[in-house]
């Protein structure tokens, strides 16, 4: 089949990746066509999109490279009287890609260890439970002690010390139901992205 017949040769090198240059073949093809007719024109397209024209010449079907190029995610990086090269710049779009990806591994790098910091102080507070539940208890006897004072009219009676005790019993329990709410959430969390750093090495070793 002649149809696209120098695109393809120009095309083949790009797949192995190599500068194409004009072969003898090519040479003799191009110098036939001079003084050659056009048999007709055609809407050349890609995908139902033109591109632009293509000539039909003695049977075979030339097409523009840089447009059509283009259009396939290729660049013509060079052209003079010996050769065309064509680019497809996969390279550097797989580095950027990897950069990405390690960007991103960064990113979950600096997640995962602020939710691993939460999750110890968690941790932490449950495995000390029994000590704030009973250093709830002490501070409760106080306040009973103080209620006391003050139903007395004693002296010995500070409002601001109830009132401190109060605060203490507040923020320790208040400590103690986050940290059985959040722990279960934190495991959730950090299985999470650790999942999705997995992923994304995953993704970086293909």
């Amino acid at each position: 089949m002649k149809k696209f017949r120098n695109l393809s040769l120009v095309l083949a090198g790009f797949a192995l990746g190599v500068t194409v240059a004009f072969s003898p073949q090519i040479h003799a093809a191009a110098n036939s066509l001079l003084g050659s007719k056009v048999g007709k024109v055609l809407d050349v397209k890609i995908n139902n999109k033109s591109i632009g024209s293509g000539a039909v010449i003695n049977g075979t079907t030339y097409v523009p490279l840089r447009v059509t190029a283009n259009e396939m995610g290729l660049e013509v990086t060079k052209v003079d009287s010996k050769e065309v090269n064509l680019s497809s710049g996969s390279t550097s779009t797989i580095q950027d890609n990897s950069d990405q990806i390690r960007v991103k591994i960064n990113e979950l790098d600096g997640q995962i260890g602020e939710v691993k910091v939460k999750l110890r102080n968690a941790e932490n507070v449950i495995s000390n439970k029994q000590s704030s539940l009973n250093f709830i208890k002490q501070c409760q006897e106080t306040l009973d002690v103080l209620e006391k004072l003050k139903a007395e009219g004693s002296p010995r009676y500070s409002e601001a010390e109830y009132n401190g005790y109060v605060q203490k019993i507040e923020t320790t329990q208040t400590n103690l139901d986050n940290a059985e709410r959040d722990l279960p959430i934190l495991k959730q969390q950090l299985a999470d992205l650790e999942k999705q750093k997995a992923d994304l090495e995953a993704e970086l070793q293909k």
